[in-house]
């Protein structure tokens, strides 16, 4: 296994997510937004975000060394959002994906 990479540009952080990440997780995927563009992930606690986490994310750093990383803007610190490379079973090859916030 390939150890998932930090990168940083000019004016963000993106990095593998964390179990410390759920808060933000939690409210991202409860936008009103995410669930009319992406999906209702029917993530409605913080177990059920760490779960959405190790499931997911970790699952995919794991078995493909790809997977959705957090956004966090260097100036304060805030998360606000998650891109990355996902493994879907339907698709050949890697699939781009991102959720900006709304908050």
């Amino acid at each position: 296994m390939k150890l998932i990479s930090t990168w940083q540009t000019e004016r963000l952080v993106i990095r593998p997510l964390k179990g410390t990440d759920a808060e933000f997780i939690l409210t991202l995927l409860n936008e009103p937004e995410f669930i009319k563009q992406i999906a209702d992930k029917q993530v409605r606690t913080i177990d059920n975000a760490i779960n959405y986490i190790e499931t997911g994310p970790q699952m995919q750093y794991r078995h493909y060394d790809l997977g959705l990383m957090l956004m966090v803007r260097k100036q304060d610190g805030k998360p606000i959002g998650l891109m990355g490379l996902l493994k879907r079973d339907f698709l050949d090859h890697p699939d781009i994906g991102y959720a900006l916030s709304n908050v």
